[in-house]
């Protein structure tokens, strides 16, 4: 807290009938009191999230670990950010300790004390995020060990239709549920690589017929009923590709040498 204030502002009637030094004091023991918490909520996601909302969303393993080089990239990025603006504090600091010494005008040291005391205590707070960053970053690459196998940039292109099939019948279920139809977004989608949206709609409605009758706390039913449907219509969008005069081959000069020459 700043003392300055404090000597001049610390005996005015605060509020609950003390002093605004006596609330000073009282506040400073809040924040020293939650102060271990704040270490552990400090800007990082919980790894319950990371799990689940930001790398388990993806319904490939190819698109999780795609999610997971986004997410490392971008907070590399923030990474890079924060140390570049806390080296920058740090020569302002010494920069102003410098010229303190050899300042003679007791305002301006007094003034110049002040900046250097809030300075201080900005680059500490600037600590935070970078130790977030930190721990996010370790998290997501442990996650990456995890599930990596090794790939190249063509496999990860052919298993995109599987990935797509599973994501829009994912949203296509949540619309059924609603509203006993797939939504028009997800019908586009579908005809778009090829596949009937009539079709995959009424297997869902059996499905969830079914489901209605024997409801479970969990999704094991849907997530074995999606494979077959994966299965099933797997081929169709190469198919359709053929009526439409798609290339479904990969563009070899759009993608690194080493990945498939390897």
């Amino acid at each position: 807290m700043n003392d300055l204030v404090l000597k001049h502002f610390g005996s005015v009637k605060s509020f609950g009938n003390k002093t605004l030094l006596e609330n000073m004091e009282l506040v400073k023991n809040a924040i020293s009191d939650v102060e271990p918490l704040q270490k552990m909520f400090d800007r990082q996601h919980t790894q319950f999230q990371t799990k689940f909302f930001i790398v388990g969303k993806q319904d490939t393993k190819h698109r999780a670990i795609r999610q997971i080089c986004v997410e490392i990239k971008r907070k590399e990025d923030a990474l890079i950010h924060n140390l570049h603006k806390l080296s920058i504090q740090a020569i302002n600091i010494e920069e102003m300790e410098e010229k303190l010494t050899h300042e003679q005008n007791k305002f301006s040291r007094r003034r110049m004390e002040l900046e250097i005391q809030h300075n201080k205590i900005t680059r500490e707070r600037a600590l935070e995020p970078i130790q977030a960053v930190l721990r996010d970053i370790l998290l997501l690459h442990s996650y990456y060990q995890s599930i990596y196998e090794k790939m190249t940039e063509t496999e990860i292109e052919y298993s995109e239709t599987e990935y797509w099939i599973l994501r829009l019948c994912n949203s296509g279920i949540r619309d059924v549920r609603q509203t006993n139809r797939i939504g028009l977004g997800v019908q586009l989608a579908l005809s778009n690589i090829g596949i009937n949206p009539l079709y995959i709609q009424q297997r869902m409605q059996k499905f969830l017929q079914k489901e209605q009758e024997n409801p479970k706390p969990d999704l094991t039913k849907w997530h074995t009923e999606l494979l077959k449907i994966v299965k099933e219509v797997i081929n169709v969008p190469a198919q359709y590709a053929k009526i439409k005069n798609i290339n479904m081959g990969i563009f070899h000069d759009g993608i690194y040498q080493e990945d498939y020459d390897a």
